[in-house]
């Protein structure tokens, strides 16, 4: 294999791995904010069975869904933003390996 053909293969491995790497990133952050919501389902229980500060459930059931939807609108924000992020890298990594490869090959 060239020289050529090495940097062009060690580039490829390099967005792969650049690749992965984002992708773990937003599996960690949507297991945080699942997280997040769980302990929050499990604060509802809670106040459903042992709070005295509401009436009626209807309070309870109206603020969880409140914030509930909330959270997700937020958290369905964040991960379109992300995504926008990654692509954008993805493609200025993209062409700076072309760039380089066609400077190379000018060589």
């Amino acid at each position: 294999m060239t020289i050529n053909g090495q940097k062009i293969g060690a580039a490829a491995v390099s967005r792969r791995a650049h690749a992965l790497q984002e992708m773990i990133r937003v599996q960690i952050g949507l297991l945080s904010f699942y997280q997040h919501r769980l302990e929050q389902d499990m604060h509802l229980i809670t106040e459903l069975v042992a709070s005295g500060k509401y009436h009626n459930a209807f309070g309870v059931l109206d603020d969880f869904y409140r914030d509930a939807v909330a959270e997700y609108t937020n958290e369905a924000h964040r991960l379109a933003s992300e995504g926008c992020r990654i692509t954008s890298d993805v493609v200025k990594r993209a062409i700076c390996d072309v760039e380089a490869s066609i400077r190379d090959l000018a060589v």
